[in-house]
């Protein structure tokens, strides 16, 4: 059942035209915390703000975070970059936890408002979790209040504690997924509120990293 699901995510990645390099895109562990917790990313993000010029494929990267990022599911690109990061995550899962997946809860970092994290998150963990098997912990941190995303502004907004909803994180092992690490606070913040409330981080997803992160 297995190798039928990922010949199925094989396939359709081949099919998403956005990136020709696509096949190729994997996310790779790229550092851990002291307690030996991965993290994965999919890509680099080079933020339009510092006008350096990137090659196409960090074009492509950077247009797959800011489509997850803002979520239209109305607009064609971001139903081709939320393939591409559906399916290859989907696939790094299976191969590295493969059927006890179904013992995970994969948690998303909230948006900057609830509206925002329903466009961000909700469909993509329904997805993730009918794949792979794990359970869909959305809603277990939401905003405790809605405000300005912070790539829409210059400079940058300090994290916000979250609001937890204890019965989706208490006994919980948990997979945190997050659009964008810049200083890895946010991070770390959502980190420590699963495990004050129960929850057992064991690894931690970026869609994309900024340079300095």
């Amino acid at each position: 059942m297995k190798n039928e699901i990922r010949r199925l995510i094989k396939e359709e990645i081949a099919r998403v035209k956005r990136c020709e390099e696509l096949t190729e895109m994997v996310w790779e562990r790229w550092g851990g915390k002291e307690d030996g917790v991965p993290l994965f990313t999919l890509c680099t993000y080079v933020p339009m703000s510092t006008q350096k010029e990137v090659g196409d494929r960090e074009e492509v990267f950077r247009e797959i975070v800011l489509d997850i990022k803002d979520g239209f599911e109305d607009d064609e690109d971001y139903m081709q970059s939320y393939r591409a990061v559906l399916l290859t995550l989907a696939k790094q899962i299976l191969e590295t936890w493969g059927e006890t997946a179904q013992e995970l809860t994969v948690i998303p970092i909230p948006a900057s408002s609830r509206e925002r994290t329903s466009q961000r998150w909700k469909n993509l963990l329904e997805d993730l979790t009918t794949i792979t098997s794990m359970e869909n912990g959305y809603g277990a941190l939401m905003p405790t209040e809605d405000r300005i995303p912070r790539h829409w502004r210059h400079g940058r907004i300090p994290p916000k504690p979250f609001k937890v909803d204890k019965s989706l994180v208490e006994g919980r092992m948990v997979i945190l997924l997050d659009d964008l690490v810049n200083s890895g606070k946010t991070m770390s913040q959502a980190a420590e509120q699963v495990e004050e409330n129960g929850g057992h981080i064991v690894a931690c997803f970026t869609i994309g990293r900024t340079p300095e992160s």
